[in-house]
């Protein structure tokens, strides 16, 4: 009796929509449901607060009944439904949650009450998302127009911090999402800070869209931010999502230590909410893995992804990009012959029952032809010709940069050049792309003694506020190395030594007997012992060198600063 007969209703309508998303839940977990069980923790962590019901003015304006008593009781029924089939989603059920979701989208439609469709259009549009579905943005897309229409501001908040990763991820990883941003931080914002999840998934969203576009000192801005939103308490999915998401920034920023500590700070929180045994920490150990081959610490990278690999079975296998992550950690410290052995154990994985040629076919391809290329075999390219024949246009951008570094390898120069120019000039491609052709360009031009075209491509490369920040170390020290080479060919031999010695720098943390650290080390002696000779020499000397040109590539950080 304390309460108008309206409002106790609504609470009670908004205390069984929270009933039936945790019975969901637990129906799941009685029935042994593989996903809910692997989930169970990440989905309870997701269930909404009970407490939340007691706020009849938000509840007034995100979930409006029908004036009709009839079709009110439907609306609930129905509202209790999308409750179930976000806990679906929660527990990785993304089929059935899309389709209950369309179930219930069907029906809004037939009572004619758009708040409830604008509620179905959104859970239709998030396990879309989850699940991979390339028409995921123009769900949400649906679902926050009508929301802005019914005044729904929790609504169209979700809906637009997610249409950003949906239009990023799934259309086109090149889009301008900043209208998108500014849209969704300003609903986010509108809605209040009452749901926390929606700030870290907008600020999150964020940087995965910064990320894609190249900008990675924005990008880790970003997730700072979306760390900022996560509550302090031990054990956080999203925590340890932000922290595995930031690490590979981190390392492109020059920040090894603070990477590594991201990484495995991931790791604490993951043990912290799933325990040690569970399968999904084998996921975040594997990625500090490849924070630590990106880095350059080859060994260490190699035995934490060992450990991971070792607690699968034949019946539940390694994924693929565990295998290939193993292929270039092997790659990474010379070891050719094991960066083959991981090919061909794959290989069985691979088998084609029709059709043409997968992504994973075709990236461990390019991996063993540029091991065997390493070694001298340049069968492996002829290998990898055909299957540029058999893929068609499909991974014609992939095969180009793997095919371009086989060519390098086997010193076919001229080969590279006609492979990546296009690539790299075309502005339609992935930025992503277009950085790793033009390092091979400018490497490739410098093999080529094209010693001023391979200036201007590499120093453009190392431009302060340029690509530079979206270069890994590995990339930065392959560009300085061949930098180093073309003022060589210039006659500039202070400026050779200086980039050379970047170049050393930068491989500072790597493992010592790693190709890439060997050969910086030998291509500065070698312009150290020119320097000498010619200042030795009898001849009239030189004016000094001017400092080099370009912007410079900092030390990696010493001390710390996910």
């Amino acid at each position: 009796g304390l309460l108008p007969s309206a409002h106790y209703d609504l609470q009670v309508a908004c205390l069984e929509r929270r009933k039936a998303g945790f019975a969901e839940l637990t129906e799941r977990l009685t029935r042994g449901d593989e996903g809910a069980v692997a989930n169970a923790n990440k989905a309870v962590a997701a269930l909404l607060s009970p407490s939340s019901c007691t706020d009849t003015e938000a509840l007034l304006a995100e979930h409006p009944p029908p004036a009709d008593p009839v079709v009110a009781a439907r609306v609930a029924e129905l509202r209790q439904a999308l409750a179930r089939a976000q806990t679906e989603e929660s527990v990785g059920q993304h089929e059935e949650a899309e389709a209950r979701a369309v179930e219930v989208r069907d029906e809004a439609r037939t009572l004619d009450h758009p708040p409830l469709l604008a509620e179905a259009l959104l859970r239709w549009g998030s396990a879309g998302m989850q699940a991979g579905r390339e028409d995921a943005g123009a769900r949400l897309d649906e679902a926050l127009w009508l929301a802005l229409v019914t005044e729904q501001r929790q609504v169209a908040a979700e809906a637009a911090a997610k249409r950003i990763f949906a239009h990023v991820e799934l259309e086109d990883r090149k889009a301008d999402v900043s209208e998108a941003i500014a849209l969704a931080r300003s609903l986010v914002e509108r809605a209040g800070a009452a749901d926390w999840r929606t700030q870290w998934v907008l600020d999150n969203n964020v940087a995965i869209a910064r990320e894609r576009r190249g900008e990675a000192s924005r990008a880790l801005e970003a997730y700072e931010a979306a760390l900022s939103h996560v509550p302090d308490a031990p054990g956080s999915f999203e925590r340890a999502a932000t922290l595995l998401n930031m690490a590979p920034m981190q390392v492109r920023l020059g920040q090894p230590q603070q990477a590594e500590r991201s990484a495995r700070t991931a790791v604490v929180e993951l043990t912290a909410l799933l325990g040690s045994e569970h399968p999904q920490l084998r996921i975040a150990e594997a990625s500090l893995a490849h924070v630590l081959r990106t880095s350059g610490r080859y060994a260490e990278a190699a035995a934490m992804l060992a450990g991971v690999l070792e607690r699968f079975t034949e019946s539940e296998p390694a994924p693929l990009w565990m295998l290939l992550e193993g292929t270039r950690i092997a790659l990474g410290r010379g070891d050719l012959e094991d960066a083959r052995a991981w090919c061909r154990r794959v290989q069985p994985r691979l088998e084609r029952t029709g059709g043409k040629p997968s992504l994973w076919e075709v990236s461990f391809a390019v991996m063993d032809a540029r091991a065997a290329a390493a070694a001298g075999d340049p069968a492996a390219s002829e290998a990898l010709a055909g299957l540029v024949v058999e893929a068609g246009r499909e991974y014609e951008t992939a095969l180009a940069l793997g095919q371009a570094e086989v060519q390098l390898a086997l010193g076919r120069a001229a080969e590279v050049e006609v492979l990546v120019r296009p690539i790299a000039e075309d502005p339609a491609a992935i930025e992503q792309d277009v950085v790793k052709a033009s390092v091979l360009l400018g490497r490739g031009l410098v093999a080529q003694e094209q010693w001023q075209a391979a200036h201007e491509r590499l120093t453009a490369l190392l431009d302060e506020g340029g690509e530079r920040a979206r270069l890994e170390p590995l990339e930065q020290a392959q560009v300085l190395v061949a930098l180093s080479k073309a003022e060589a060919g210039l006659g500039r031999l202070d400026r050779a030594v200086a980039r050379s010695e970047q170049a050393v720098a930068i491989l500072a943390g790597f493992d010592r007997e790693s190709p890439v650290v060997r050969e910086a080390a030998a291509v500065r002696a070698d312009h150290v012992r020119r320097r000498r000779d010619s200042t030795s020499s009898p001849s009239p000397s030189p004016s000094s060198d001017p400092p080099p040109a370009g912007g410079s590539i900092e030390q990696p950080q010493p001390s710390p600063a996910p």
